[in-house]
């Protein structure tokens, strides 16, 4: 019971801290959780953010009060919003994003079909190399060292950090 209580305490206090730092920028609650799933969830969208037994609620301003088992989140992270690069190539739409980014980078491409995608170090060397199959490709980027890359699609190049 002491160390559920300290635990809660814990989140509290961090939580504490990243409200003191969320004012001076665009903010966001960013959940990891331990199926491997991340959520974003810009801080102008919620009302409320709580703890209530072993959940964490969130109250979004429009939208219906959400609940989450704290035992299925593994980090909460306080911090920027994730940018979404959203471009047309060839009138189609296309969207790369969470930028930057720890596991995962998301390539949302509506009208495209098996386009090679191309990831390259700063140093201009290839370190990953995949063939868009879906409208929404996963990209694991969890084996690339943390710094800057450029993704290359269609012709078109996109930075990105991995963190």
């Amino acid at each position: 019971m002491r160390f559920l209580f300290s635990g809660i305490l814990s989140l509290f206090f961090l939580f504490g801290i990243a409200v003191m730092n969320v004012h001076s920028q665009s903010n966001a609650l960013m959940l990891k959780k331990t199926d491997g799933t991340d959520q974003t969830v810009a801080f102008t969208k919620l009302k409320k953010i709580t703890f209530l037994g072993t959940n964490l609620v969130l109250n979004y301003q429009t939208e219906p009060t959400e609940s989450i088992s704290l035992a299925s989140i593994r980090k909460m992270i306080f911090g920027t919003y994730t940018a979404v690069d959203r471009i047309t190539v060839d009138n189609k739409d296309l969207a790369i994003y969470p930028n930057p980014s720890t596991d995962f980078i998301h390539v949302k491409a509506e009208a495209i079909a098996k386009s090679n995608i191309a990831i390259y170090s700063l140093s201009g060397t290839l370190v990953l190399s995949t063939t868009l199959t879906s409208i929404d490709e996963k990209i694991d980027v969890r084996g690339l060292q943390k710094g800057m890359y450029i993704l290359k699609l269609e012709n078109q190049a996109f930075k990105f950090t991995k963190l």
